[in-house]
């Protein structure tokens, strides 16, 4: 984006401004997502949707009339991880990682929790 850009939307979870984001490619918007750390709580990930700021009020519009999530969303989400999700700080470690290198979860935990999940 050369002009300039403007932050549109804010999310807690990727797959939601991924899905933001094909919204607003279907609406013919470029969009961009950027991963950072929340000013409020301190050091929560967030996502930030962003757009060429001549784009910022349509791709408002957009993202307003919202969009059908289905049920499983999490699920297709984590279909396209190519590694394994931390569930100690949510971060996407590559599959060959025995540990989280953010937060030092063990990915044996990761296995329990599927476990626990499945009684």
């Amino acid at each position: 984006m050369a002009s300039p850009i403007e932050m549109i939307a804010e999310y807690e979870e990727e797959a939601e401004a991924r899905l933001a984001l094909s919204q607003l490619d279907a609406a013919g918007i470029h969009a961009e997502v950027h991963a950072g750390e929340s000013e409020y709580p301190p050091h929560a990930q967030v996502y930030w949707v962003i757009v060429a700021s001549d784009d910022a009020q349509l791709a408002r519009q957009v993202l307003s009339q919202g969009a059908t999530i289905p049920e499983d969303w999490e699920t297709a989400a984590e279909a396209c991880v190519e590694g394994w999700i931390c569930v100690g700080c949510d971060t996407e470690v590559d599959r060959q990682e025995m540990i989280c290198p953010q937060c030092g979860t063990s990915k044996e935990q990761l296995r329990q929790d599927e476990d626990e999940d499945d009684d």
